[in-house]
């Protein structure tokens, strides 16, 4: 058996990711040709982690949960349900829209995939900066147009944010050493929800002073890729800032054979012996409260109590 990947999408973001991403687009595409599984105006594929890590024996259940978990942390794929069975919790995958213009760029036949994805190309075919009507053109100042989309969960606080955001963005910029792209930067700031833009900046300290500028991405591609989202390592590959314990009270311990994210459970399953300790990268006074683990092997589950500092065996 052969499996494929694409070099450019593999030198971006990964051999793995990228030997998934060609599998994905493989079983979508043939859904697209089928008009199958087609929601929310995409087309979707769906497998679990344990099936993938059987067609694609080199990595285990646990590899492909955190190279899925990759992928939709950049952007590229996105996470649904349609099971007719609510209790089945099998996930679909479809691929973004940014992620279809990657993969156009990348030499992938994507026509079909996302009917707002052609939407979106028809529209900005026929217009650059500008609104066309009977084909005329009128230049429009984007900056200026006021916000109508009522829908937006976060409208109180970008309304909020509207004066200070050209703000944020230039200590962002500066932060980041001004590398990069500051037009192309700027526009992929634009695409950031309020939340993402509060959490770059912590980042970018410690992953500016954790590498040579060098070895930097430019800031349009650590802001397109949300290169924030992931955990940074010092030159002995201790953590040293984890965003996930810095800007959530969500609980994501540090992974290993022994303690791991179980995808079938929809927990953290600990396989090791429980003598009261769980090594999860935490200690005991940053550890979250109510952070939960399973033990395997019917011996229940056990919830910190930050209080106390104790684990509570439920």
């Amino acid at each position: 058996m052969e499996h494929h990947f694409n070099v450019g999408l593999a030198k971006e973001y990964g051999i793995e990711e990228s030997i998934l991403i060609h599998n994905l687009y493989y079983w979508i595409k043939h859904n697209v040709a089928n008009k199958k599984h087609f929601h929310d105006e995409r087309y979707w594929t769906y497998n679990t982690a344990d099936a993938f890590a059987q067609l694609f024996q080199y990595m285990n259940s646990s590899k492909i949960y955190r190279v899925l978990k990759s992928l939709e942390d950049k952007n590229i794929i996105i996470k649904g349900n349609y099971n007719e069975d609510k209790h089945d919790r099998t996930n679909w995958y479809s691929f973004t829209n940014d992620a279809l213009a990657i993969l156009k760029e990348n030499g992938y036949e994507i026509d079909g995939f996302s009917s707002s994805f052609q939407n979106d190309e028809m529209h900005f075919s026929k217009m650059e900066n500008g609104i066309c009507e009977n084909a005329k053109c009128y230049n429009i100042d984007i900056d200026n147009i006021p916000n109508i989309n009522t829908n937006d969960k976060h409208k109180e606080k970008d309304n909020k944010l509207s004066s200070k955001k050209d703000e944020l963005f230039e200590e962002c910029w500066k932060a980041y050493n001004r590398k990069g792209s500051k037009k192309q930067s700027k526009a992929q700031w634009a695409k950031l929800s309020y939340d993402e833009k509060q959490s770059i900046m912590p980042h970018i300290k410690s992953y500016t002073s954790s590498r040579e500028i060098n070895y930097q991405k430019d800031f349009e591609r650590y802001l397109r890729d949300k290169i924030f989202n992931e955990v940074i390592y010092d030159k002995s590959g201790q953590v040293v800032f984890d965003p996930q314990k810095c800007i959530t009270s969500d609980y994501m311990p540090q992974q290993s054979p022994m303690l791991n994210w179980n995808e079938y459970y929809n927990c953290y399953m600990y396989v090791g012996y429980w003598d009261g300790h769980i090594p999860d990268g935490y200690s005991d006074d940053d550890r979250p409260d109510g952070a939960s683990v399973t033990l395997n092997n019917g011996r229940g589950t056990i919830v910190w109590d930050k209080e106390t500092k104790q684990w509570i065996k439920k």
